[in-house]
């Protein structure tokens, strides 16, 4: 569009019907602001279809062909496990071509590695700190015990309530590894002066649950 000697481009969204077909388009009506008249979009413009330009893409000296898309209504770890089983079962990849799957997938599953090796440096320094501040290995191993058995808590949380596994969960398991050796050292503490105070055992861990729980 032309306004006051500048060219303006201007883009235009049509909807799906008037995109069926080329001869659609080109009967197209449009209305002039001047003359307030209607015509046809080809009395006044060349539409015809463009193929676009051949282009090569590489990638390590590899020819490589982009397939991207949107997902709409499923999430994305789902969507590209529907994806592998579908071009597993339909699609025979001719000698020399691969299939690799990027984008936002790649960037997940290169998370999620970080992710669960912060899980397991978490779990290793827990129990190293653990075993220095107890210097046995018994206490370590239960307060370690009782962080694996709430992990598969946090897991069963997310299949009932049908929650994926995604980065944020991964963070939460990472912080209840904290919250469960914090409480686990509070409460041997705790038994400790219990027993101190000639309690027995069983008294000793009942009165410590709540007293634990109380110092946090």
């Amino acid at each position: 569009m032309l306004q006051q000697g500048r060219l303006i481009t201007v883009r235009v969204v049509l909807p799906p019907t008037a995109k069926a077909s080329l001869d659609t388009l080109k009967a197209l009506q449009i209305r002039s602001a001047a003359r307030n008249t209607l015509f046809r979009l080809d009395q006044v413009a060349d539409v015809e279809y463009d193929p676009g330009q051949a282009e090569i893409a590489r990638d390590g000296l590899r020819t490589n062909v982009g397939v991207t898309a949107r997902l709409e209504g499923i999430d994305l770890g789902t969507a590209i496990k529907a994806i592998q089983a579908k071009l597993a079962k339909d699609v025979k990849l001719p000698p020399g071509m691969t299939i690799e799957y990027g984008g936002l997938y790649r960037e997940q599953q290169s998370s999620f590695r970080e992710l669960l090796l912060a899980l397991g440096l978490a779990v290793a320094l827990v129990f190293v700190t653990l075993l220095i501040e107890f210097r046995s290995f018994s206490h370590p191993v239960a307060i370690l015990t009782g962080a694996v058995l709430a992990l598969g808590g946090v897991l069963a949380a997310l299949f009932i309530t049908k929650t994926t596994l995604n980065v944020v969960s991964l963070m939460g398991m990472i912080m209840v590894i904290g919250i469960v050796a914090k409480n686990g050292i509070l409460m041997l503490d705790a038994v400790e002066d219990h027993l101190a105070a000639g309690d027995s055992l069983r008294e000793a861990l009942l009165r410590s649950g709540g007293g634990a729980f109380a110092r946090c």
